[in-house]
């Protein structure tokens, strides 16, 4: 028989791809709160006031969208530039904020390892081996559009996205407070508005 399976399992392999699985999970969920966090940075820094009096004000607004309004309202009051870096963020925090949820409430599961069955001497089918692959841990979660599975790959690839998020983020506050983009970020975004700025 051709060798498209194997016989023998790795539980060490294995063991080792749940550890990363869940760890992505951790580390991604850890990256978005420090995304969330920020947002007062955003709000303080747009309106240039201090973090004690911010806080009181945007501690009113309860929840994602409450806090994404307040910061758009906040931003009318300066240049059209800043208000069209922020619409950029501000997508990418809602789809980032959403992705979040997903995988936090989604349900973990084991995609296994396919079974290959040849026929035996005696004409009956049996279980020859496993298919090559690994058994992989996946996260699934109903929403409106349908199932949405999380393999390891792509939760580490969010995580990433939002790291670069994050960086943005720092550039963008950077701007709003000093109207210019100190030389060690001048790499961490690429927007043609950032890159062109003139205070």
């Amino acid at each position: 028989m051709p060798a498209v399976f194997s016989a023998e399992h790795d539980p060490g392999a294995t063991q080792e791809a749940y550890r990363r699985f869940y760890a992505s999970i951790g580390l991604c969920i850890t990256r978005y709160q420090s995304i969330d966090d920020r947002l007062e940075s955003i709000f303080s820094s747009t309106l240039r006031i201090g973090n004690e009096a911010s806080s009181g004000m945007f501690s009113i607004a309860q929840g994602l969208e409450s806090r994404i309004k307040l910061i758009s309202a906040a931003m009318t009051e300066r240049d059209e530039r800043f208000g069209k870096l922020w619409e950029n963020l501000r997508r990418r925090i809602k789809l980032a904020a959403d992705h979040r949820n997903q995988i936090a409430h989604s349900t973990s599961f084991l995609q296994g390892r396919a079974i290959v069955l040849a026929e035996g001497e005696d004409g009956e089918m049996a279980v020859a081996g496993f298919s090559p692959l690994q058994s992989e841990m996946k996260l699934a979660k109903k929403t409106k559009a349908g199932e949405v599975i999380w393999n390891t790959e792509a939760i580490i690839k969010e995580t990433e996205a939002l790291d670069e998020l994050s960086r943005n983020m720092t550039v963008f506050v950077r701007l709003l407070i000093d109207g210019k983009v100190p030389s060690q970020f001048q790499t961490w975004w690429a927007h043609p508005l950032v890159k062109s700025w003139e205070p």
